[in-house]
């Protein structure tokens, strides 16, 4: 669902108390419908039914929060971090990065009025968030704002509220939100979020902002990293900047899913440099797009999630035979006409470093279990002490 479509429903959904009120409840029975789970309270004066919440990922369930975090606001509120790139479309909630890489509980990297990493008190019967959901992703109902250090903001248990300068041109209007621009969020998660995290939402940035058809604007790409290289400038002794600098370096448009960021992200790690989205000759003409390349092995790397072969939308017309007997048939194709070898794992295979090494040992890729030094020092340092 695109993300245009989660805020019209999340309209939908959201209810004031005066609405209720207006529809006939009465201030007692909306007590007692939160109590029995009829309602979910999103914060003080704002409420979905419990078939809206229960029914809804956590990305609706953090857009229906945002709209309540708006209409409650006194005057406008600028969304930024998670919430921000949620309203980008950016895949910062998918369940499977979350699990894998849990938001680790510290400080962003800026002052903040109040961090939702610490013990709260609630005015709400005692219903603030969670630190934590079992996916490992923050509470859905948490939502995140920037304003300037000269403004007064109060604490509110459903609000993170983060000190910084905005200028002009980092602010934008979405979908009937105020909230940070593209460049400045992924600045923003590359400081507060998991690396991986980080990394899929700016391959996701990228690969709509300056790809087309496949074809990189490789000056366009240049002058972005060189902009958020400045940015980390700014802030040379700022928590964060490393992974800033990293997100510069390693972020590529030609990622079409969080699986290939965490696949390119681990190939690092061990110690092998990829070509990603390498064009081969294709047997019906024009070109296949390969995942990856090793460079230097003669070797081709593919990544697969299992929705590929389950997932009603992504199957479209075919059966889930028809797609098996399809990649096999590319497989053998490029194959027989590059000389290559290929290898192929899934989700369960980036898991962890070790078992990603161990898995290209088995097809006999010389893995050296180090990261790369290609990128430089800095970059090695910081890709060996990622988790």
């Amino acid at each position: 669902m695109q993300i245009a479509q989660v805020v019209e429903e999340a309209a939908r959904s959201l209810a004031s108390t005066r609405e209720l009120l207006r529809a006939g409840m009465t201030e007692r029975g909306i007590r007692s419908e939160v109590s029995n789970g009829s309602l979910v309270r999103l914060r003080q004066g704002y409420f979905v039914r419990s078939a809206f919440w229960n029914g809804a990922d956590y990305r609706q369930r953090h857009v229906v929060s945002a709209l309540a975090a708006r209409e409650a606001a006194a005057g406008t509120i600028v969304f930024s971090h998670r919430t921000a790139a949620t309203l980008l479309g950016l895949p910062v909630w998918s369940a499977w990065l979350n699990r894998l890489f849990p938001s680790e509980a510290r400080e962003p990297g800026v002052t903040t009025a109040f961090s939702p990493f610490k013990e709260r008190q609630s005015s709400l019967d005692g219903d603030a968030p969670k630190d934590r959901t079992p996916s490992g992703a923050p509470d859905p109902r948490l939502v995140h704002t920037t304003a300037a250090s000269n403004r007064r903001a109060s604490s509110h248990p459903f609000m993170f509220r983060h000190r910084g300068e905005l200028s002009d041109s980092e602010v934008i209007s979405s979908l009937g939100f105020t909230l940070t621009s593209g460049e400045r969020t992924l600045f923003d998660l590359g400081r507060s979020e998991p690396f991986a995290i980080a990394l899929a939402c700016t391959d996701e940035f990228l690969r709509h902002q300056i790809t087309v058809n496949r074809s990189i604007d490789e000056q366009s790409w240049d002058e972005w990293q060189q902009r958020l290289r400045d940015r980390a400038k700014r802030f040379p002794h700022s928590r964060g900047m490393p992974a800033v600098r990293a997100l510069a370096t390693l972020a590529h448009p030609g990622a079409d899913s969080p699986l290939e960021t965490v696949s390119r992200l681990r190939c690092l790690q061990v110690g092998l440099n990829v070509k990603v989205q390498f064009r081969v000759r294709s047997e019906w003409g024009g070109y296949n797009y390969l995942d990856f390349l090793f460079e230097g092995l003669g070797v081709f790397g593919e990544c697969d999630g299992k929705a590929k072969y389950t997932d009603s939308k992504l199957l479209g017309k075919r059966s889930a035979d028809e797609v098996v007997h399809d990649e096999k048939r590319r497989h053998d194709w490029v194959v027989g006409t590059t000389g290559m070898r290929g290898v192929r794992w899934g989700a369960a295979d980036v898991e962890t470093t070790e078992v990603f090494a161990q898995r290209l040992r088995e097809f006999r890729l010389p893995v050296p279990g180090v990261p790369v030094r290609s990128y430089g020092e800095e970059i090695a340092l910081f890709l060996g002490k990622l988790r």
